[in-house]
């Protein structure tokens, strides 16, 4: 698993968790929802796909925080009690979420 693999998770983790992110949102579920709200539906689906295949390589905390990491996300979710894994799930149902909704014409 290498960045390279992740083109559109390094875009938006580049475009929403930099290091300038807190100054823009409140935090990161702040962040997430400026996404959700923003973004065209095609590049929510496939950075959700991206996540999919993230998870299909069934990564250890240690492994997903590494690649946070090399994918330009400054957030670190320990910082806020969250294991890395966890918020990563999250922003897959999240994500997922929407894609759903978006297909059933909600």
């Amino acid at each position: 698993m290498t960045p390279n693999s992740y083109p559109d998770l390094v875009q938006f983790f580049g475009c929403y968790f930099h290091q300038d992110f807190l100054s823009e949102f409140d935090n990161a579920e702040g962040a997430l929802n400026e996404f959700l709200a923003e973004e065209p539906n095609e590049w929510i689906r496939s950075t959700l796909a991206e996540l999919d295949l993230f998870f299909e390589h069934r990564p250890d905390e240690e492994t997903a925080e590494r690649l946070l990491s090399e994918l330009g996300c400054v957030y670190f979710p320990p910082a806020d009690g969250i294991a890395v894994l966890d918020w990563m799930h999250h922003l897959r149902n999240r994500l997922r979420s929407i894609v759903h909704a978006t297909k059933e014409g909600r």
